[in-house]
């Protein structure tokens, strides 16, 4: 009433003299009073809502970590039984008999307790991902989850032709990786004379193919695999050996120390971390000694790839930093690691002027807009 009589204002005060002015009218505050109570409940429920899906949701990835735990106890404690077994003919040939039934029995149960305990397992690990972290659900993103698998490879083919640019454009722009892969292969093909039909370099996410036909045309044997289906029938048609396949599904089926080098260009930002972590361990692991691996990816030093262009492609999650993917490769065991700052803009793009801040300037706007981590195996099997 005070400020009122002297015409004082206060922003964001005015709702508030109103709501006190009508709680002191009688009939209405008999009203609003119990509206008031009733909307503090709803906060409190809400509040104990979250509190109770937190819970829950470290309630369920303690499940799931108890079903891997599960499972790698029981195949190992299975597996010690059926080492401890002896495997030597005995006279009695009727134990020798009931040896080998059990040993079958045993081999029987095992497979058994797999199956029940990665089929319960499986389901607890899917709801957990859809309910509490849906934006870690394997190589669906939201939007490609409307779509049939179909229709999401032939929109995200268009895309990368769009944006991405020629294939022409590609290939000269991966010809700096040329001498790196070369010697690698011919490494490997040293100390492996037999291997010489097979291929030595693996391109994860190959896309139209424009990094395998390179290699081709330098008689390096190379093979990819790609998620999306409409990519892979391109590069067969073209005469490349690809095949559809998800990267750490195929990585683990690969011999140990059995490449000379894993390349992926534009790929490592579509992970999430932990498959990250995982990728460079399997690729660490299938590399000889000394093999290379050579990814590429955006770089957010540049202010312009971090903040907008990263994001014309929907399906990227995160930008990785140089800083970080070299710690990831020390951390998984690989040595001799090399970042290669790439692709600044042209010189017409950038502020005029020879002056330490314009330098800066330009460097943070218009420097290199890609990165990439190259860095050898040492032949171990990873952290």
């Amino acid at each position: 009433e005070e400020f009122s009589k002297d015409a004082v204002s206060i922003d964001g005060m005015t709702l508030f003299g109103r709501c006190e002015q009508l709680l002191r009218i009688n009939h209405i505050n008999r009203i609003l009073w119990p509206a008031l109570d009733l909307l503090t409940a709803l906060f409190r429920v809400r509040h104990s809502y979250r509190h109770h899906k937190a819970r829950l949701a470290r309630l369920e990835s303690e499940l799931v970590i108890n079903y891997d735990q599960l499972a790698e106890t029981t195949q190992i404690y299975l597996e010690r039984i059926l080492q401890n077994m002896p495997l030597t003919k005995h006279p009695n040939a009727s134990i020798m008999t009931e040896l080998g039934m059990l040993r079958a029995k045993v081999s029987e149960v095992e497979q058994e307790l797999k199956k029940l305990i990665w089929s319960d397992r499986e389901p607890k690990k899917n709801m957990l991902q859809d309910t509490v972290y849906p934006s870690k659900v394997a190589n669906k993103s939201s939007i490609q989850r409307q779509l049939s698998q179909e229709d999401f490879d032939n929109f995200y083919q268009a895309f990368e032709d769009e944006c991405r640019g020629p294939e022409s454009n590609i290939t000269k722009s991966l010809e700096i990786y040329i001498d790196d892969v070369a010697t690698a292969s011919a490494k490997y093909s040293a100390h492996n004379p037999m291997s010489s039909d097979k291929p030595t370099v693996l391109d994860l996410g190959c896309g139209r193919g424009e990094w395998l036909q390179l290699l081709d045309g330098i008689s390096v044997a190379a093979s990819g695999i790609d998620y999306n289906r409409t990519m892979v029938d391109l590069c067969i048609e073209k005469g490349l050996d690809v095949v559809e396949s998800d990267i750490l599904s195929y990585l683990r089926e690969i011999n140990t120390h059995s490449l000379a080098a894993i390349t992926g260009f534009h790929i490592i930002e579509h992970l999430a971390t932990d498959e990250i972590i995982e990728m460079f361990r399997q690729a660490h692991r299938v590399l000889m000694p000394g093999g290379k691996i050579i990814f590429e990816t955006p770089n957010p030093e540049n202010v312009l790839v971090g903040s907008h262009t990263f994001y014309h492609d929907l399906t990227h999650r995160n930008p990785l930093t140089p800083t970080f993917c070299t710690f990831l490769a020390r951390y998984t065991g690989f040595s001799n690691i090399e970042i290669r700052r790439l692709h600044p803009y042209s010189p017409d793009a950038q502020v005029e002027g020879s002056d330490s801040l314009t330098e800066r300037f330009n460097g943070h706007f218009y420097g290199p807009q890609d990165f990439a981590l190259i860095a050898e195996s040492t032949g171990g099997s990873g952290a």
